[in-house]
């Protein structure tokens, strides 16, 4: 037997055991639309926002589109939610929240809401 093929067949197993003894990625549910619609509704300075807007223009209502998750990510910035007579594109009501996985509370929580 070759030399290289002595040490890869030794190196095998090690790497297969490493594999089985290491601990499993932390991983969490990915946010769905139902619950990031419900952290704003219950976040205070959200709420206040969409009620001066909604002063301003009857018609606003804040809409999330979640960015893909496949990679499991523990943030998630979504900008211009607010939508007024079907546009986001209104600077005067402009904002954007960004949710984080709190992994001591297992959920998640709004970490900044700017207007």
């Amino acid at each position: 037997m070759k030399r290289s093929s002595i040490v890869l067949a030794s190196a095998v197993p090690a790497l297969l055991f490493g594999a089985a003894c290491s601990s499993p990625r932390e991983t969490h549910p990915p946010l769905s639309p139902t619950v990031a619609q419900e952290l704003l509704r219950y976040n205070t300075r959200a709420a206040n926002h969409l009620k001066y807007i909604k002063s301003q223009d009857k018609s606003c209502v804040y809409q999330v589109t979640l960015p893909d998750q496949s990679g499991n990510p523990s943030s998630i910035q979504v900008n211009h939610i607010a939508f007024c007579s079907g546009r986001n594109d209104l600077k005067q009501f402009d904002a954007r929240v960004e949710y984080e996985w709190n992994k001591n509370e297992n959920k998640w929580e709004i970490s900044y809401f700017g207007g």
